[in-house]
C-alpha cells in the first residue's frame, strides 16, 4: 500500500523515512504505521481504509448499514480520519499533528480552493 509519512520513522526493519515521502509498504506494515500516526494511505479512499483497520480489530461489521451516515463532518473526524481525509483531497498539512492544526490547515485550504473558483 503506497503511504505518505507524516511523521518520521526511524526502524532498523524498514528503514528511515522523512515527512513528506511517499513509501509503498506491505499492507499489513502500512496498517500497522497509519494506525501509530507515522503515515496515511495514498492509494485507497480513508472510509474504507478506515473500514479494514476496525475490521482487523473487530469493532466494525463488513458493511455499513443503510441508516449509517456516509459522510462525517470534519469537525467529528478523528486524527486519523483528518489525515487520510486531507491526503485524499491532496491538501498539505505542513507537519501539523493536533486536530485543530489539522482542522486549521484543511480549513484554509478549502478556503484558497473556494477562491480559486
Amino acid at each position: 500500500m503506497k503511504v505518505k509519512i507524516i511523521k518520521g520513522i526511524c526502524n532498523p526493519a524498514l528503514g528511515n523515512f522523512h515527512p513528506g515521502q511517499e513509501v509503498d509498504f506491505p499492507d499489513e506494515v502500512a496498517e500497522q504505521r497509519i494506525a501509530a500516526g507515522h503515515c496515511v494511505a495514498v492509494d485507497e479512499q480513508p472510509k474504507r481504509l478506515l473500514d479494514r483497520l476496525r475490521r482487523r480489530g473487530g469493532r466494525a461489521d463488513d458493511e455499513p448499514s443503510d441508516d449509517e451516515p456516509q459522510a462525517k463532518p470534519i469537525d467529528k473526524m478523528t486524527v486519523a480520519e483528518l489525515e487520510a481525509y486531507a491526503a485524499d483531497k491532496g491538501i498539505d498539512l505542513g507537519g501539523a499533528s493536533l486536530k485543530r492544526d489539522i482542522l486549521t490547515a484543511i480549513e484554509r485550504a478549502q478556503d484558497a480552493q473556494d477562491a480559486d473558483e
